[in-house]
């Protein structure tokens, strides 16, 4: 398999790495500089429990962009949930990703379980999750704010763990504040292909995701 000329110019926008508060295949460096070596043009990081934008500020001062990280935040219980200081502090700070929430959402409990492997992420032992509709069956006031710095900031705005109905209630809401880059995650409908690679029963990010678009390309 030719990792380079499958990966050469390629983005993935979803891949996790140590630090951790849960064990991944690789480190930071590790990973950007196998990235770099296969040609990769990017890669965004993302961390469940906290912002990765200062680790993707010193990766890009490093690497010199090649490749170039993007910084992501989402948004669950260790920061708050629906925080929008959170949000405010991430993208002024040069994240360029948010995602709603993801193991804290009520819908991801509810399939999944609380803090079961191998999203065993902090959270309150009695935590029912988080559901963007409050009991009048319409978006929680919490979700425009977040909307509203996603559109100033012009971030991407992606869905997380929600349901389907909270995540199309969330796109239509946030194209009506004005966000104009949106990533519905977890969907088999038009879709951007990212790896979600970086746990330690995983192959290596970068060797990972060219196998994976190896065998969608129906190369292997």
């Amino acid at each position: 398999m030719n990792l380079h000329s499958l990966l050469s110019g390629a983005y993935d926008l979803h891949v996790h790495a140590t630090p951790d508060v849960v064990p991944r295949r690789q480190d930071l460096v590790d990973l950007a500089r196998r990235a770099r070596e296969q040609g990769l043009a990017g890669m965004a990081l993302k961390d469940h429990t906290t912002s990765t934008a200062g680790r993707v500020y010193a990766l890009n001062r490093f690497f010199d962009g090649s490749p170039r990280f993007y910084s992501c935040l989402a948004l669950n219980p260790p920061v708050g949930g629906l925080n929008a200081s959170a949000v405010e502090s991430a993208l002024r700070e040069g994240a360029s990703l948010i995602f709603f929430t993801t193991y804290g959402a009520r819908n991801h409990i509810n399939r999944w379980g609380l803090a079961k492997p191998p999203t065993a992420f902090p959270v309150p032992s009695d935590y029912e999750g988080i559901s963007l509709f409050g009991g009048d069956g319409l978006l929680h006031p919490e979700v425009d704010p977040i909307l509203d710095l996603a559109a100033r900031h012009d971030a991407v705005l992606a869905t997380g763990h929600l349901s389907p109905q909270e995540s199309l209630a969330l796109l239509k809401r946030a194209a009506t504040r004005g966000v104009r880059r949106l990533l519905l995650t977890h969907a088999s409908e038009s879709v951007i292909l990212s790896s979600d690679f970086g746990q330690v029963g995983n192959p290596e990010p970068v060797e990972g995701f060219a196998y994976y678009l190896e065998n969608c390309t129906g190369r292997a």
